[in-house]
């Protein structure tokens, strides 16, 4: 989830945002015309995919138990998850590119 929580913070600070929750700070952004509506949805869902993967290993971990980590073993994921991680992963490569061509090179549009 940091990869996405560090794309909203980059962008929240170059636009100037002073709201502090990933999801807000997405949703101005979407607002504000920085982020494409559909872009903005496939990050959310992401973002909320991961949250609820972590939440549920986390919840698993209390209860049989063990300390609340984040850290979940893909191997112990069922085809549906796996499949749906792979595809949060392909949308955090995509928001790192938008990082590097933001900030390393010129405006892109996300």
């Amino acid at each position: 989830m940091m990869p996405i929580v560090c794309f909203a913070r980059l962008y929240a600070l170059k636009r100037n945002l002073t709201c502090s929750e990933t999801s807000e700070r997405l949703s101005v952004l979407c607002d504000q015309g920085m982020l494409l509506p559909s872009r903005y949805h496939d990050i959310m869902t992401a973002f909320e995919t991961l949250m609820r993967l972590r939440l549920r290993h986390q919840s698993e971990a209390i209860q049989n138990g063990n300390s609340p980590d984040n850290f979940i073993n893909p191997s112990r994921l069922g085809h549906i998850d796996e499949a749906v991680l792979k595809e949060c992963f392909r949308e955090i490569d995509s928001i790192q590119e938008s990082i590097s061509k933001e900030f390393l090179g010129g405006e892109v549009q996300i």
